[in-house]
């Protein structure tokens, strides 16, 4: 069996292949992802990119909510690519919707 680790994926592929994984998995790949997102040392900047687009494909709108609530700690862009992300969701939709309607006043701030 190949892991995550040591599987080299094509770069052509590669967000295809986060998205899909991570849209068919459940809470524990969506935390192995996130928790590699976050604690990689890995200097491949396509890879961190691939992998933060695949985040928002999960198909749990907990998930999600989690995820644009976390990445408004963060810097302004990263929360602007989470949003353009999860817009292509037919799910992250309806709660980037919500959740920019909710926060507006809070992210207005920043």
């Amino acid at each position: 069996m190949c892991m995550f680790l040591y599987c080299r994926i094509p770069q052509s592929i590669k967000g295809s292949i986060f998205c899909y994984g991570i849209a068919e998995g459940g809470e524990k790949e969506w935390e192995f992802a996130w928790n590699y997102h976050n604690n990689s040392d890995s200097e491949d900047h396509w890879e961190l990119a691939f992998l933060k687009q695949g985040l928002s494909c999960t198909r749990e709108p907990w998930l999600l909510y989690r995820y644009l609530k976390n990445s408004m700690e963060g810097e302004s862009h990263n929360m602007l690519d989470v949003l353009l992300h999860m817009l292509k969701n037919d799910i992250g939709r309806h709660i980037a919707w919500d959740f920019l309607k909710e926060k507006w006043h809070e992210l207005n701030d920043k």
